[in-house]
C-alpha cells in the first residue's frame, strides 16, 4: 500500500459528518480499536509523526480545488486555517497531512503549508511497511471508511500555545469555505459535548500502565484533538463575524 500525492475530490466530498463517524467508532469497540492501531504506530517507532485521525469532512470542494491549511492572521489572533484553494496555485509548496484508503492505496484528504508538514510528509511517504500493516487492520477492523493516517506536529502548535492547559477551537467560515483553529481556554467548553477527532500513539511504561485509568495497553491511545457536538451530524454553530458561522473544534 502506498501514498498516493494527488486529491481525489469525490475521496474528500465523500467523508461522513463527524457525528456520524463518532457514533461508527463507538459502536465498534473504540479503545480496542485505537490500541491496536496505536501498537503498530508505535512498534514502527513512528509515535512522534503520525497520528490517528477520525475521517469527516467540513464542506465540499470541486475538481479544480484542495483543502490547504496556513496560518493567518485574523482579529489579531494568529490561526490555522484550512481552506478551500485552487490547486493550479498551491501545488508546489504543500503536503499531504492526512489521509484515507481507497481501493489499496491511502488518498490526501488536507494539505498544509506548515515547513514541519512539508518536511515530514515526505518522510511519511517512504514507510511503505508501515502502511501496508496500517491499511491492512483498517480493513480487518472495519473502519477504513472512518479512521486513517495524519500528521500530527505543526510548527503553528508550538509557537502559538497561549497556555498548557488551551485548547485549540475550530470555526467553520461558511462564505470562504475555512476553517480557522485558535487556542481558546478550556474553560469555555464542555467537556461532555465533546468527540475525540485525533489520537496520539503512547509507548507506555509498565510504570505508566499501573497508573493510567483508560486507554492501557503498551501501546495506548490518546486524545489529541476534539469537535464540539452539536446534536445535528455536523459542529456546534457560533457567531464569528457578522455574515460568518462557525463550527467548533478544540484539542485535549
Amino acid at each position: 500500500m502506498n501514498l498516493k500525492k494527488l486529491s481525489l475530490t469525490e475521496t474528500y466530498n465523500n467523508l461522513p459528518d463527524v457525528e456520524w463517524a463518532d457514533e461508527k467508532l463507538n459502536s465498534l469497540n473504540k479503545t480496542e480499536i485505537l490500541a491496536t492501531l496505536g501498537d503498530i504506530i508505535v512498534r514502527h517507532k513512528l509515535e512522534f509523526l503520525i497520528g490517528i485521525r477520525l475521517l469527516h469532512n467540513h464542506n465540499l470542494i470541486d475538481d479544480s480545488e484542495l483543502m490547504i491549511e496556513k496560518e493567518e492572521l485574523i482579529d489579531d489572533s494568529y490561526c490555522l486555517t484550512t481552506i478551500a484553494s485552487k490547486k493550479e496555485n498551491s501545488t508546489y509548496n504543500v503536503a499531504s497531512n492526512s489521509w484515507k484508503l481507497c481501493n489499496g492505496n491511502f488518498e490526501p484528504l488536507e494539505f498544509s503549508k506548515d515547513l514541519m508538514v512539508i518536511a515530514e510528509s515526505d518522510v511519511m511517504i517512504s514507510k511503505n511497511h508501515f502502511f501496508k500493516e496500517f491499511g491492512n487492520n483498517l480493513i480487518e477492523l472495519g473502519v477504513d471508511n472512518i479512521l486513517g493516517p495524519c500528521i500530527i506536529r505543526r510548527h503553528f502548535f508550538g509557537d502559538r500555545k497561549t497556555s498548557d492547559s488551551a485548547l485549540l477551537v475550530e470555526t467553520s467560515d461558511e462564505l470562504r469555505r475555512a476553517n480557522i483553529l485558535r487556542f481558546d481556554n478550556a474553560s469555555n467548553y464542555d467537556t461532555n459535548s465533546l468527540i475525540q477527532t485525533t489520537w496520539l500513539a503512547v509507548d507506555m511504561t509498565e510504570a505508566d500502565e499501573a497508573n493510567c485509568t483508560a486507554y492501557c495497553a503498551r501501546a495506548a491511545c490518546v486524545p489529541h484533538t476534539v469537535c464540539v457536538r452539536d446534536g445535528q451530524g455536523g459542529h456546534t454553530q457560533q457567531s464569528n463575524h457578522s455574515s460568518n458561522h462557525t463550527r467548533t473544534h478544540s484539542p485535549s
